[in-house]
């Protein structure tokens, strides 16, 4: 991402507890690259509050299992 794309999102996603993304990569992303800006403490907590869908669902929900759901 330029700075000013990191920029952007640091501000649009810092009011939130947690960032779900349904890409590991892009959360990889976010968690290891966003260093083109300042890490202020706002950008900081950007990037340790986001999270891949299932990671989020399994570390943060406590989701164990899905009865509901069906894989055939």
């Amino acid at each position: 991402m330029r700075p000013a794309a990191e920029r952007v999102f640091a501000r649009n996603f810092a009011g939130y507890d947690y960032i779900v993304g349904p890409s590991a990569s892009c959360i990889h992303h976010v968690r290891e690259h966003l260093t083109a800006i300042e890490q202020t403490d706002e950008v900081r907590k950007v990037r340790a509050s986001a999270y891949e869908l299932v990671e989020f669902l399994h570390d943060v929900v406590g989701a164990r299992e899905f009865p509901w759901a069906e894989f055939p």
